[in-house]
């Protein structure tokens, strides 16, 4: 009986976090549009990450990616930060993706915001 209870409360988990990561990439796939990048980067492991990393800072500081393998948490915050400041949103709105990204992005994506660019990278400055 506890058994029972625990594998259907393990399914629902796991179906839940799979239903979230599914719906954020749609998103973010719809957000690569947007900004002129073929949408089917986004469900590609490590290289939607590294194309987001590209968007928010452009081609020159794309090496820079590779600190997202080492300071993933700090890193990721600074990347999405930026990803959002990209697309011309303010810089409370981009604090807030940082918090509740899945939310953001659908703000991003049913409002009528334009990619106008990357961002300058803190190291490049």
């Amino acid at each position: 009986m506890f058994v029972d209870n625990e594998l259907n409360f393990s399914i629902a988990f796991y179906s839940f976090i799979l239903i979230y990561v599914l719906i954020n990439t749609l998103l973010v796939s719809i957000l690569f549009k947007r900004a002129g990048v073929e949408s089917w980067k986004a469900f590609v492991p490590f290289y939607g990450g590294f194309t987001l990393h590209k968007l928010a800072f452009g081609e020159e500081a794309k090496w820079f990616w590779f600190l997202n393998l080492v300071l993933q948490d700090i890193y990721g915050i600074y990347q999405r930060y930026s990803f959002v400041k990209s697309f011309g949103k303010s810089t409370g709105f981009a604090i807030l993706a940082i918090f509740f990204p899945t939310i953001t992005n659908c703000i991003l994506v049913f409002s009528d915001v334009e990619y106008e660019g990357p961002q300058k990278h803190l190291f490049m400055r």
